[in-house]
């Protein structure tokens, strides 16, 4: 019994997309049934890590979390379709088992290309403070697992957004473990991004003011699912250590969880103060608009081509995030999200939006911006 026969591999952010060939797939299937073996395949459909389910893993000692499609080179695709290696592979068993039947395969489901849509409306984050759950206040930062919210649970996923005042002279100020990235907003300064577990110094211009808020945002990325035990001691998330600012630790911090559930993504697009995205705008701000669907609804991809780090929200439903360094350019939306006549559509951008703010809707997934890291040798 082969209990893991792995027809691809999962991609992380940053990384070629993996594949595993069609050839290397069949031979392996025909040499293990000439010996009577029995086989689980892993992945036969992969599917999508919707919402913040990504996970994340280590790999030689370094972080490395999942994208959001596990499409794994699967037989069947993200969006349920059969594939050259899905036929391969009954072809393999038909070498095989010459008399062996296949029930016929159901239509494929409909995809379609519904253009390009202008995300003209926007809401900063933090304008949209008052849309969240109540601050946590501490005197000096804590994970997000701490927090004050979920009737005393704590926070999982999404992001933790830590606010403090600090004065307005100061030049100076260092963060230490953000896990498992952040950006560090001073009023008046561009947004400055840091990584994973990375202590970062940033200078600041001193103002005339008396004092002025300091912000970090910091995204949890995904939580490691596999490896060695000792790892998961480390899964906290959020800042983990204190923050100095000229030198000295900083104390007196309002701790805000942004988890974007239904919820809050359904209030937050009715009820906040949304106006015209203006022509530049830097840091983590919420896009809006519709997608006017006439008829049945089909599956889509969204493709986020010039945006730079973020999470799609349809119609409330969280499909998962995206992040210019790739390999993964579109996400998947199945029909079932959608609806016919006007759809709303939310992007919530950490970094820079595309000067055209726009987005398109495809008929097929674009699942590698580069090149493809072959997992076979042959």
């Amino acid at each position: 019994m082969v209990m893991e026969l792995w027809s691809g591999w999962f991609d992380h952010w940053g990384e070629k997309r993996h594949q595993l060939s069609v050839k290397k797939i069949k031979n392996t299937v025909v040499n293990l049934l000439k010996i009577g073996a029995s086989i689980n395949f892993y992945m036969f459909h992969g599917g999508t890590n919707f919402g913040f389910m990504n996970g994340a893993n280590i790999e030689e000692g370094s972080y490395a979390p999942t994208i959001t499609s596990y499409d794994y080179d699967a037989p069947l695709s993200e969006n349920g379709e059969p594939t050259e290696k899905f036929f391969a592979l009954q072809a393999a068993i038909k070498e095989f088992e010459p008399d062996a039947k296949f029930p016929s395969l159901p239509e494929p489901l409909p995809k379609k290309a519904y253009g390009s849509v202008n995300m003209h409306l926007c809401l900063p984050l933090l304008d949209a403070l008052s849309y969240l759950p109540k601050p946590t206040q501490r005197q000096s930062p804590v994970s997000m697992e701490m927090l004050d919210v979920n009737g005393g649970s704590g926070q999982g996923y999404g992001y933790t957004l830590y606010r403090t005042f600090i004065p307005g002279s100061s030049e100076r100020v260092r963060v230490k473990d953000a896990s498992d990235w952040a950006l560090v907003i001073a009023n008046g300064e561009d947004p400055f991004p840091m990584g994973k577990f990375a202590a970062a110094t940033f200078d600041l211009k001193p103002t005339k003011k008396l004092k002025r808020h300091l912000t970090i945002l910091v995204e949890n990325m995904g939580r490691v699912n596999y490896g060695d035990p000792k790892q998961f001691a480390k899964n906290r998330k959020g800042l983990l250590s204190p923050v100095e600012v000229d030198g000295k630790e900083h104390f007196g911090w309002s701790i805000y969880s942004a988890e974007f559930k239904p919820e809050f993504v359904s209030s937050v697009s009715t009820g906040g103060t949304w106006e015209r995205s203006p022509p530049s705008h830097a840091g983590p701000t919420m896009y809006k608009s519709n997608l006017r669907i006439d008829g049945d609804p089909a599956d889509t991809f969204i493709d986020m081509k010039g945006w730079g780090r973020g999470a799609v929200f349809i119609n409330s439903v969280n499909i998962g995030r995206y992040w210019k360094v790739g390999p993964q350019r579109t996400l998947y939306v199945p029909a079932p999200i959608l609806h016919k006549g006007f759809n709303t559509i939310m992007i919530f951008e950490q970094i820079r939006a595309p000067e055209d703010f726009s987005v398109s809707f495809l008929d097929s997934p674009i699942l590698s911006s580069g090149k493809v890291q072959w997992v076979d040798t042959d």
